[in-house]
Parts: structure tokens; sequence; C-alpha cells
């Protein structure tokens, strides 16, 4: 997809702390897909999946944006600036998500 950053651009902490935060991305962001499948299958716990998952989404974006920006205050190579707006872009994406998805599910098991 050409969003990774690039070695060249990078110090290898920012590199090790990516790699390593994908490993549980793997594992922690999978609520939100879980969400969809069982909205479209109108499962009666999809605002409680969709909660949790939209919680889990403000969340990464917030620490992933002020991890950045810390890395960025320490001096840290964080990539080209182009890649640096593709990322804050991604966090306010995924805040966005999390945010309208939790609004969402709390007024479906409110007002159901």
């Amino acid at each position: 997809m050409g969003i990774q950053e690039k070695p060249e651009e990078t110090d290898a902490l920012l590199q090790r702390s990516e790699r390593y935060t994908a490993y549980w991305d793997l594992v922690s962001l999978g609520w939100l897909p879980l969400a969809g499948v069982l909205m479209i299958a109108n499962h009666g716990w999809w605002p409680i999946i969709s909660l949790i998952g939209g919680a889990i989404y403000l969340d990464t974006a917030g620490r992933e944006a002020m991890k950045n920006l810390s890395f960025r205050h320490e001096g840290i190579r964080v990539g080209t600036e182009k890649q640096q707006k593709t990322f804050f872009a991604s966090y306010l994406v995924m805040a966005v998500m999390g945010i309208v998805l939790m609004v969402f599910s709390i007024s479906s098991l409110v007002l159901p």
C-alpha cells in the first residue's frame, strides 16, 4: 500500500515500535470487523461488540498519535513530511470511526 515507514527516513526505534504494535493490532483491532459481520447478520450482540471495537479504535488512534508526537519531540526520525501527514490522517479517520460507532451503539442500546 506504500504507507509503511521507509527505513531510510526513520530510526530503528520507530521501525521496531511499529512492527511490535502491528503484532498487537492483529489481536486488538479485529473487534470492528466482527461487529460489522454481526451488524449485517442482525445479531443482538452487535451493539456491545461495536462499542468495544469503537473504544479500541478511539484509544488506538489517540495513543498512536501521541506516540508519534513524542518520538518527534525526542528527535527520532519518523518518516517524510508526506508520510507523517498520511499517518495523522489515518489516526483521525480511526478516531472518527470509533466515536461514530460508539454513539451509534449506545443509541441502539438505549433506544431499541
